[in-house]
């Protein structure tokens, strides 16, 4: 099995029970969960460690809402802010959506719209790719389309890049793991700068 690249996700909610409830639940999601209870240890931490996502309850005791997500986003500037909220209204979804969050998750949250969310921000950062057979897929499934759309057959590309059509087979298929070099050429043979690979 592939190692996950882990979501690193940072709960900040002042109820321990609600902290450890997310925390199960994106546990068995293979996330990497830090909670806290305390704004200056969440703020603290965000300074330190790589944080993909930060769930941030907007109705923290005395914290302006806004405020919070301001210092959350300034803590680690690369985090994606998911706020939470129980029976959140017009004025604090349009305000928390405003002031900085991604996304807002009504408490009660329930595991699958929680999961969710956080695969959505992986993607938003350019992390949909969490392990290799996820990867390997897409790129055969790119290279695939782009062969497609060129109107050209396996045996014609393959023969191009100085590979085997066999070979172009497997990477297509995504049954096998083909060095960069193999890739460049491709993409080349394709007119699709390797870059431009990894996305669409």
């Amino acid at each position: 099995m592939s190692r996950i690249v882990a979501a690193r996700v940072l709960v900040l909610d002042d109820d321990d029970a609600q902290n450890r409830k997310l925390a199960a639940t994106l546990a068995a999601a293979q996330c990497d969960v830090s909670t806290f209870t305390v704004v200056e240890e969440a703020l603290a931490f965000s300074r330190r460690a790589a944080v993909h996502v930060a769930l941030v309850d907007a109705q923290f005791p005395d914290q302006e809402p806004i405020a919070l997500l301001t210092k959350l986003r300034d803590a680690g500037r690369s985090m994606r802010l998911v706020a939470m909220a129980a029976f959140p209204d017009v004025a604090l979804t349009t305000a928390l959506l405003r002031g900085g969050a991604s996304d807002l998750l009504e408490k009660p949250i329930q595991p699958a719209r929680l999961i969710s969310a956080i695969e959505k921000q992986m993607a938003e950062l350019g992390l949909e790719h969490r392990n290799e057979e996820q990867l390997l897929a897409f790129l055969g499934r790119r290279l695939r389309t782009l062969r497609a759309a060129d109107g050209r057959t396996q045996s014609e590309v393959a023969e191009a890049a100085g590979i085997s059509p066999a070979q172009l087979s497997q990477i297509e298929s995504g049954k096998s793991a083909t060095g960069l070099w193999t890739l460049a050429r491709l993409s080349a043979e394709l007119g699709c700068p390797l870059r431009d690979l990894f996305h669409g």
